[in-house]
């Protein structure tokens, strides 16, 4: 029997961007070019930068302020994150050293140049200090993982939740610690028939006219290197913001869906919640890596056009456990079709297959996020 709980959900409705970020990093570089020791306008377009992707720009830009003695905290940040991306770990600690970073960042640059003694010892300091520190979790996840110590990890996951530590990270490292270690908190976790949802939700017709409109869409671009992307693949970030009147309706009725979802398997929202959405082509190889989705509480996926028998998503472990077999791990797969609406916790780790086919696979996908997550 289902149970409801009374659920009223605020949404927060998408910002309408005052520039468009492409435009908005043209107009940086322009003013950054004529006011070269303008250090303000260099990090104002340091941040557009990151957000594209433009890593290497961004090193260029900053280094004439890192390189002074009085290098402003923010420059020798922004500086560190671009090299880490970039590969070039040592240099990434440096900065971050000088910029007193304090998220799993720094962390992240120890495991990157093989440091993990001391990747592992920032990560538990951050997360002694702020439980919901993803970066810090996915980095000690990581090293113990490698060094097969489940039970070191599955208290640490029980000691975050118990201080109050609530996202996806968390939940996927607590089911693939405990089922590594035998305990209960794996098959809660990882209910499919609970928590896994599919809905028919659109018709041929509308999913037609639908696919025109992204394909048609101005804003779509080749998915950076930092997302799960890869292969053949194009995207729209932010659809909910920047999509055709076929996207807005079809994300009015995934809202709807998702309320009844969470009020029937009573899931743990806060009052005001946003929808982070964005449309996703993908072609021949295309596909996406395992993953979660760790800003948010629910996510799923509307499929707007589907190949054939192809492009499978499966559901899985979010890492291997060193040196064990892990085809016991609680998975699954699914084929997709057209019109099918599938909704799921972001905790669950995920994966598609390539299609292997010239037709696309178009998707719109979609996370149900705490409404002060960025």
């Amino acid at each position: 029997m289902v149970r409801w709980r009374a659920m009223t959900l605020t949404w927060l409705l998408p910002q309408t961007d005052s520039i468009p970020e492409e435009k908005a990093a043209a107009v940086l570089r322009h003013a950054a070019a004529r006011r070269p020791d303008d250090g303000t306008l260099r990090l104002r377009l340091a941040r557009v930068l990151y957000a594209r992707d433009c890593q290497q720009e961004i090193v260029d830009l900053l280094a004439p302020l890192v390189a002074r003695d009085d290098a402003p905290e923010e420059a020798c940040l922004h500086y560190g994150r671009a090299l880490l991306r970039l590969g070039d770990p040592h240099g990434a600690i440096a900065a971050l050293r000088r910029a007193g970073e304090t998220t799993g960042t720094l962390a992240d640059a120890y495991f990157d140049s093989g440091r993990t003694d001391d990747a592992l010892t920032a990560a538990l300091e951050m997360l002694a200090q702020q439980p919901d520190e993803r970066r810090s979790l996915s980095v000690a996840s990581k090293v113990l993982l490698a060094r097969g110590a489940t039970r070191t990890l599955l208290d640490l996951c029980r000691d975050l939740r118990s201080r109050g530590g609530r996202n996806a990270e968390i939940d996927a490292l607590l089911a693939l610690s405990a089922w590594a270690q035998g305990a209960p908190e794996c098959d809660a976790l990882l209910d499919r028939r609970r928590f896994a949802q599919i809905d028919d939700l659109r018709d041929a017709a509308f999913n037609a006219a639908l696919a025109g409109e992204i394909l048609a869409h101005p804003l779509l671009e080749r998915s950076p290197g930092y997302k799960a992307t890869r292969g053949d693949g194009v995207r729209i970030d932010h659809i909910g913001r920047h999509g055709g009147p076929l996207a807005q309706a079809l994300l009015a009725d995934i809202q709807a869906h998702i309320e009844t979802y969470a009020a029937a398997r009573a899931i743990d929202l806060p009052q005001t919640v946003k929808l982070a959405s964005w449309a996703l082509v993908l072609r021949g190889d295309g596909h996406e890596t395992w993953h979660i989705h760790p800003a948010a509480r629910i996510s799923g996926v509307y499929y707007v056009q589907a190949p054939e028998r192809a492009g499978e998503i499966g559901f899985g472990p979010l890492r291997p456990v060193a040196d064990r077999d892990m085809t016991d791990f609680p998975s699954w797969t699914l084929t997709p079709r057209a019109g099918m609406l599938l909704l799921f916790p972001s905790h669950f780790a995920h994966r598609t297959w390539p299609t292997l086919t010239d037709a696309p696979r178009i998707s719109v996908a979609f996370d149900v996020m705490p409404a002060q997550e960025s």
